[in-house]
């Protein structure tokens, strides 16, 4: 699915700008950030 929509994206649309690592998130990125936000480091 995201190859179908990487093949129809326009480098020098705003919206493919903005995504700030180039790239899209893996899972383990996404667990991590899950595991911060359910921790008591999130609410300082």
């Amino acid at each position: 699915m995201m190859r179908s929509l990487e093949a129809c994206a326009n480098p020098n649309d705003a919206n493919t700008v903005k995504i700030p690592l180039g790239r899209y998130g893996k899972t383990c990125d996404i667990a991590k950030l899950v595991l911060f936000l359910a921790s008591e480091d999130s609410s300082l």
